[in-house]
């Protein structure tokens, strides 16, 4: 697996997995540098996340089946056991690492009684206990709307059909499991694109199927279709019996070759960035390694690494430390992501009756007022 983490300046990491356990470089164009084993007992099933602080979360587990996480803030790497494996085994268990409103979220796959159980657990200091959102058949897939919900796709053994569940991050709470018919779905591949919508594509029978709106649409003939956004949308699979790449950019009638797949074998790769990084949405993309130089279809200048921290016109006007200055540029992330927060209620409370939307602004105002009165203690 490979997985490239662009920081919001300075470098991109990335994270793979090899004979020596799991590993990373850091690099500050296409090309790759010399690779520091991080983890030796780490294994191939591993997820890495970045938040607006810069600081780099990433869940594995080991050769006994232990799931751990660790992250990675002022050039330091800190590691903690999330569970134990008590049957000291170990098998793929598809780590999803989100980010929601400065919370991790840890969505995985455990077997137990010779079922496939989906599990969703919180990191956070409370060590919350690992809970089961259901009974999947082969992998699931999981994404965010544009509130920072959960939106994860999977197959229920329990209802017999595919179907989608959110979690909502405001409420902390998982809806019902809504059934989509998708047939015969192989490969399933979950998008949400710029108005919210939720897209679905797949392969069935060596034929290219995008679902939405409770419509197919056929794409080409191909397997493992991807989509994502920089600039367009592109939609992009993989030829059946030889390595050619093709891509589909919206509004096109038709999909064209960009990787002959004569010299080298496309590679999947995971992206992750912070909410920096403008006009992009990807999950992953594809591409390959040549040579020791990243080349990646339709992700145009992913490796164009700022070389300037955000917030410069802010540091031009005042002068702390960098101990001070890296703490402010937390505490302002944080204060604009609770500004975000509280327009999402402020839409959710227009649903009720004015008397409970004027006595609910109240308190929400005399929380905002609250929090941000102690942050600017803390912070000077």
């Amino acid at each position: 697996m490979n997985c490239f983490v662009k920081e919001s300046y300075g470098f991109i990491w990335h994270f793979c997995h090899n004979s020596h356990g799991i590993c990373y470089c850091r690099m500050t164009d296409e090309s790759i540098t010399e690779y520091n084993v991080l983890i030796p007992d780490g294994m191939e099933d591993f997820d890495v996340a970045i938040d607006d602080s810069g600081c780099i979360h990433m869940v594995y587990q080991n050769k006994r089946g232990d799931i751990l996480y660790a992250n990675h803030f002022e050039d330091r790497w800190r590691k903690t056991t999330l569970l134990k494996s008590k049957s000291e085994s170990c098998y793929p268990k598809d780590f999803v690492l989100k980010i929601s409103d400065l919370r991790l979220d840890l969505l995985y796959c455990i077997e137990y009684n010779g079922r496939r159980m989906l599990i969703f657990q919180p990191i956070d200091n409370n060590q919350q206990s690992p809970c089961v959102i259901d009974c999947i058949k082969n992998q699931f897939c999981a994404v965010q709307d544009a509130q920072k919900n959960l939106v994860i796709l999977y197959y229920s053994e329990t209802q017999k059909s595919w179907g989608i569940k959110r979690f909502i991050s405001i409420e902390r709470e998982w809806t019902e499991f809504s059934a989509i018919d998708l047939g015969e779905c192989n490969n399933p591949f979950l998008y949400i694109d710029s108005d919210d919508k939720i897209r679905i594509v797949f392969d069935r029978n060596s034929t290219v199927i995008e679902f939405s709106e409770g419509k197919e649409r056929i794409l080409g003939t191909g397997r493992r279709p991807i989509m994502f956004y920089k600039n367009d949308e592109f939609t992009v699979w993989e030829g059946v019996v030889d390595n050619k790449i093709y891509v589909k950019k919206a509004g096109d009638n038709a999909p064209a070759v960009i990787m002959s797949g004569e010299f080298s074998r496309p590679l999947r790769f995971k992206l992750r960035y912070t909410g920096f990084e403008s006009g992009i949405r990807a999950e992953c993309c594809t591409g390959n390694i040549i040579n020791g130089s990243v080349r990646m279809y339709g992700i145009n200048n992913f490796f164009a690494v700022s070389r300037v921290a955000p917030f410069t016109e802010e540091r031009k006007n005042y002068k702390p430390d960098d101990k001070t200055y890296r703490e402010m540029q937390k505490m302002k992330i944080r204060i604009n992501q609770l500004d975000g927060l509280v327009e999402q209620l402020q839409k959710r409370l227009n649903e009720y009756d004015s008397i409970k939307t004027d006595r609910r602004l109240q308190e929400l105002e005399t929380a905002v007022n609250k929090t941000n009165k102690i942050k600017f203690l803390g912070l000077f």
